[in-house]
């Protein structure tokens, strides 16, 4: 039995990066090398963290935390986690950015969800992992941020950060709601609770898409054939994926030969 075959977990994070980029997954996955950090990636989460509070906080006593509040849990979470990664020097910010950049955005979204987000969702349930047991034995796992009605609509809800809207067209591709709705096998309201700063202005928005038994099958069918890619040590580098470049953190181990201190050559 191959090391990949062992994997007895899988979760959406890993097929979604399987189907970006194979060895990327390979990286990530098989030969567990953390890729470092970004400047979105901290912001996202502190804002997750504190998210996640004031909803469980109103589930249990049906209560808005007030923005002040909100803004405080994401003020701490994303020093944490700055702490955890070796300080804020340890973190590429970007040419124009900075970690007091970066803290200020966080406070401006944990603002907008806290102000104008948090009022309409009625939470029955926060941070739920769920499992699925697949054909091969394995285990397929989830979380959800939060389930509940947004304006009395029985939606499943995940909390995100973003710099511009989300096109109508684009969430209705996005592959998270097909994942949530194979989990839960069976059909689904899905709804994006989004706060965005673009730099100039923050706004929020909700998102909806529905995903159906149908849909839940074809993810299912997705599934399978990474599972097959993992079985089989399949794992080819996918240089036409638009995330493939300077961005991606393993660069330097898939392509040493185009890389120069981890500098891309021309």
């Amino acid at each position: 039995m191959t090391t990949t075959s062992r994997m007895r977990r899988f979760s959406h994070s890993l097929v979604s990066t399987y189907l970006d980029c194979p060895r990327k997954a390979w990286f990530r996955y098989i030969e567990e090398i953390p890729s470092p950090p970004v400047p979105a990636l901290i912001i996202g989460s502190a804002c997750d963290e504190a998210w996640n509070y004031a909803l469980q906080t109103k589930l249990e006593i049906e209560i808005d935390l007030g923005s002040t509040m909100v803004q405080e849990v994401a003020e701490q979470s994303f020093r944490d986690r700055v702490y955890a990664e070796g300080g804020a020097a340890a973190i590429d910010w970007g040419e124009d950015g900075s970690a007091r950049k970066s803290l200020g955005s966080a406070l401006r979204l944990a603002e907008e969800w806290a102000i104008n987000l948090q009022p309409h969702i009625r939470p029955s349930a926060v941070q739920i992992e769920y499992h699925r047991p697949l054909p091969s034995g394995r285990d397929f796992v989830g979380y959800i941020d939060w389930q509940g009605t947004v304006n009395g609509a029985e939606v499943i809800g995940d909390n995100k950060t973003g710099k511009r809207r989300m096109a109508s067209d684009k969430v209705d591709r996005e592959l998270q709601p097909f994942a949530y709705g194979y989990m839960l096998d069976e059909p689904i309201l899905f709804a994006y609770a989004r706060a965005i700063d673009t730099g100039r202005n923050v706004s929020s928005e909700f998102v909806y898409t529905e995903r159906s038994r149908a849909d839940a099958t074809w993810y299912g069918e997705i599934l399978a054939g990474v599972e097959r890619g993992f079985e089989t040590g399949t794992f080819p580098a996918n240089p036409g994926s638009f995330l493939c470049g300077r961005s991606c953190p393993y660069l330097e181990r898939c392509m040493p030969h185009r890389t120069i201190n981890g500098a891309h050559k021309a």
